[in-house]
């Protein structure tokens, strides 16, 4: 019997009790990363299905159509967002501290497109990170982030996320190679 079933806990849970599990898609993940499951992630609802905007909120809005929700994920987006990518496909990635994990699941719950990774422990911080690629990055994220008015609000971060369009030829008014 090994420690952990020594220890009454299930050999797929780390000592804060997260399940940590491993996926076979290495480009669906950082090279030493783990996905962490998500409820929201593999539901039966498609993307066009309304969605519950969370406990004790009354509301069954699609969070593609919440102003709240828009403006949470474009606020984060702004303040923490990384725009770039493998050099073969985009990606869109959010590092924040543990601490801020019940704002990763939150955006989960209404864009279950994306991937959360860690808990990873480098240069004396502990974070998250969640990040969106693929067909959930271009089809799903990039045509609802477009549709804001980002350039009006934060033209630098605006920029940073027009420059990886044009980057992997996203960018109607770029092309492939351009930065």
């Amino acid at each position: 019997m090994d420690s952990l079933a020594q220890a009454g806990r299930d050999p797929g849970t780390n000592t804060d009790g997260v399940t940590r599990v491993h996926r076979d898609d290495a480009l669906a993940r950082p090279t030493d990363g783990d996905v962490l499951p998500h409820p929201g992630r593999d539901a039966v609802a498609g993307p066009d299905q309304h969605l519950s905007a969370g406990p004790g909120l009354g509301t069954s809005v699609h969070p593609d159509h919440d102003p709240f929700a828009l403006g949470v994920l474009l606020g984060v987006l702004i303040g923490e967002g990384s725009f770039g990518g493998d050099g073969k496909q985009p990606q869109v990635t959010l590092r924040m501290h543990v601490r801020h994990r019940r704002l990763f699941e939150w955006l989960l719950d209404r864009w279950p497109l994306g991937r959360l990774y860690g808990p990873y422990a480098h240069g004396g911080r502990t974070y998250y990170q969640l990040m969106f690629r693929g067909n959930a990055l271009k089809e799903r994220l990039m045509p609802l982030l477009d549709a804001l008015p980002w350039a009006e609000i934060d033209e630098h971060s605006f920029e940073r996320y027009r420059a990886m369009k044009r980057r992997y030829g996203l960018d109607a008014a770029g092309t492939a190679g351009s930065a």
